[in-house]
């Protein structure tokens, strides 16, 4: 199935070569040719890369909104909002090193949780990841920012879990973002491929 999701990019995007896709994916080729071969798949972070794409003018600047810093700036402006005066409470491992350690802090003390584990249970996350992300090692992935996205910004994204999770479900957005793009209208011989305003931001952020 993922060997069909390169040649819907290209057909989508208007990309003539796998090397290109695999400059727009941040990826090497041989990861192209294992994805073709069936002996890997696109992982968390491709996925999101193209949805942000497909996505953009549904849900605009989806990367961008789910950056750890801006995810922190959502929070503290409802609290700002609420008029509530709040404090982090005391860490437990220190002050956070990294933007996505912050942005745990700060959703830790949002939703009220008392521990590390009740919050790796609502992001659907081992324990240890976030141990990971606290000291640094590891930056938190696509999908427990697009869940706290979710809860900030009150926006559902049961389609892009989806099609994060299943390579259907991503072919699918694809094929509709193909069907709707004016370089696919026959109207010009020639077009070059769009690109989102946040695509660049992804290109730092890996999963976990």
């Amino acid at each position: 199935m993922d060997d069909l999701l390169i040649d819907s990019l290209k057909q989508a995007f208007g990309y003539t070569t796998d090397a290109q896709i695999a400059e727009f994916l941040s990826v090497d080729r041989q990861t192209i040719y294992n994805v073709r071969s069936g002996i890997a798949k696109l992982g968390e972070r491709q996925r999101f890369k193209i949805l942000d794409r497909v996505l953009y003018h549904k849900t605009e600047n989806l990367a961008l909104r789910c950056l750890p810093k801006s995810l922190v700036e959502k929070i503290q402006q409802i609290r700002k909002d609420q008029h509530e005066a709040w404090v982090f409470p005391v860490m437990e491992v220190g002050s956070p090193a990294t933007d996505d350690a912050l942005l745990l802090d700060t959703y830790k003390e949002f939703r009220g949780l008392r521990t590390d584990q009740e919050m790796a249970e609502i992001l659907r996350i081992k324990r240890n990841a976030i141990s990971m992300v606290r000291s640094g090692r590891n930056r938190l992935g696509p999908l427990p920012r697009l869940r706290i996205f979710r809860d900030v910004w009150g926006e559902s994204i049961d389609h892009i879990e989806e099609a994060i999770n299943s390579s259907e479900a991503l072919l699918k957005l694809i094929r509709e973002f193909d069907s709707t793009n004016s370089c696919s209208s026959g109207a010009t011989s020639e077009c070059s491929p769009s690109s989102s305003p946040s695509t660049e931001v992804i290109d730092s952020q890996s999963s976990m």
